[in-house]
């Protein structure tokens, strides 16, 4: 039986070989590259590709089937990562292992391409579970924790972490222009400054002043409070998509 080829980022080291520790006890799996970064890993497929372009004609690949992505909590940067590792290779399926998450950074995920998306405390067996699967499924796999959280979203109030958006937060989001907001939807999505750009058909120099114009009204500082509040109000943006 031919084993299930697995890649791991993991932004944490001292938890790789957590994971590279569970996958390994498989019978049917292996872990054939392991990275602390998206970029990293996407260099290292960069490289397995152009050093054996001959894989290409034989049955086996040199590339994993699947990787598992560790992190803390989606950034720009890892959502970056995701969408250009499955538009420069559609066959390898990715899931996130998440140790914050919300609906919002679900929806990130998802839209940047993962797969799946779990909890970091979810159980061994969950995640098992999907790496035995993943190939024999084409939707997208979220586990029993993060699906109740989903379904909280569309049976209550607007949540972030659990908590209903704030007066205060509703406030801000006014206080910005139709431009602003929708620049902000962009942010939340993951978007880099040039893929803003070119989607609104402005020059990077704007969106960047447009930025800089969110986070002066809102008193934000650096782009990881600017991305940290455009998930947290992203279902009250206006998507002009």
């Amino acid at each position: 039986m031919k084993k299930t080829r697995i890649g791991i980022i993991e932004e944490q080291a001292v938890r790789q070989p957590s994971l590279q520790s569970l996958v390994q006890h498989s019978d049917n799996m292996e872990v054939i590259c392991s990275a602390s970064s998206g970029t990293d890993l996407l260099s290292q497929l960069q490289t397995a590709s152009l050093a054996n372009l001959s894989y290409f004609h034989a049955q086996e690949s040199p590339l994993p089937h699947l990787i598992l992505f560790g992190l803390d909590r989606p950034c720009p940067n890892e959502l970056q990562a995701i969408r250009t590792i499955r538009i420069l290779y559609p066959q390898i399926r990715i899931i996130s292992i998440a140790v914050h998450i919300s609906v919002q950074h679900t929806m990130a995920l998802l839209a940047a391409g993962a797969g799946g998306c779990l909890l970091r405390d979810d159980s061994p067996q969950e995640l098992l579970h999907v790496l035995r699967t993943a190939d024999s499924y084409t939707g997208i796999y979220v586990s029993q924790r993060i699906s109740q959280l989903l379904l909280q979203a569309t049976t209550t109030k607007p949540i972030t972490h659990g908590q209903a958006v704030s007066t205060e937060e509703q406030h801000q989001v006014q206080q910005l222009s139709s431009r602003e907001q929708q620049i902000l939807h962009l942010v939340a999505e993951g978007k880099t400054m040039k893929q803003i750009a070119d989607e609104l058909f402005i020059s990077p120099a704007t969106v960047n002043n447009h930025k800089a114009n969110i986070s002066g009204k809102l008193n934000l500082s650096g782009r990881n409070q600017l991305f940290k509040f455009a998930t947290t109000v992203q279902h009250l943006l206006k998507n002009y998509n």
